[in-house]
């Protein structure tokens, strides 16, 4: 009996904690909330959610106070910069346009590209003894383009007023189409020509030089005629016409021809209009 007692009093004291465990159990499930399971999505819900992941991956760059602060000051630095009196920039052609105002054209041009060139000579002074070499190479374009801007206007001012009539070629010496091309480069040679005008049947059809006559001297082609040379579409002018009206013509082609009543009395070329702008 005692021993009965013994095991059931065990047995009870085994089973308490087991008792308290389970009985904690189903407190925790009384007062947790229960699991909620969310909708599946519809295909218009993973749309809008596929467009906002898209707009903050692709979202382009805004430019901010870092970017435009720089861009800002290096526009007002290049605009600076142009203004300069160093010709043919703008500053120099706003003094060349003052200047012209007192003065002709042709000496305000050349004072100003006078002042562009000690521009560009302490551009490249400074470029060199800093290592800016982009500064360097902006001053010898600006000498450059001064020195040929002001020769250009010099030649025109000397041009003003006279006529092509006054600097053509009168009396140039004509070739025969049917001339070989040999025999005319040796007579260019012989007699200095460095153009000659090509008749064919008595009517002048154009001119060939002495540059479109070498790529042809060689023992294959040299014996062909003259004909196959001759520049023949070249621009006729009139000798009322004034120089300065021909001057874009003879930098396209390097000479024209000079008619009077359909008929070519002469002929006109950049060698020979820099000669007549150098003698007056």
């Amino acid at each position: 009996m005692w021993s009965r007692s013994v095991a059931v009093t065990l047995r009870g004291a085994a089973q308490a904690p087991c008792d308290r465990r389970a009985r904690k159990v189903d407190d925790a499930a009384r007062t947790e909330p229960p699991d909620v399971i969310a909708p599946e999505p519809t295909a218009r819900d993973r749309r809008v959610l596929l467009a906002k992941r898209d707009h903050r991956l692709y979202e382009p760059p805004v430019a901010g106070p870092t970017l435009l602060v720089p861009l800002f000051w290096s526009n007002v630095a290049l605009g600076v910069f142009n203004l300069l009196p160093a010709f043919p920039l703008d500053g120099g052609r706003v003094l060349r346009a003052a200047m012209a105002l007192r003065m002709g054209r042709a000496r305000a041009t050349k004072i100003a590209a006078a002042v562009g060139k000690v521009m560009a000579a302490l551009f490249v002074i400074a470029g060199l003894a800093t290592g800016a070499t982009m500064l360097a190479i902006i001053g010898l374009f600006v000498w450059f383009t001064a020195s040929q801007e002001s020769a250009l206007v010099s030649m025109t001012s000397k041009l003003a007023g006279a006529t092509v009539g006054d600097a053509m070629i009168r009396n140039a010496h004509i070739a025969d189409a049917g001339t070989s091309v040999g025999r005319a480069a040796e007579q260019m040679l012989a007699e200095g020509h460095r153009e000659l005008m090509v008749a064919d049947r008595g009517r002048i059809t154009g001119v060939v030089t002495l540059d479109d006559l070498a790529s042809r001297m060689n023992t294959a082609i040299s014996d062909v005629p003259l004909r196959s040379a001759v520049q023949s579409d070249l621009p006729v002018v009139s000798p009322t016409l004034p120089l300065d009206a021909v001057v874009e013509r003879l930098e396209q082609r390097g000479v024209v021809l000079v008619g009077e009543a359909n008929v070519i009395i002469g002929m006109l070329t950049t060698e020979q209009l820099a000669t007549y702008a150098a003698l007056h």
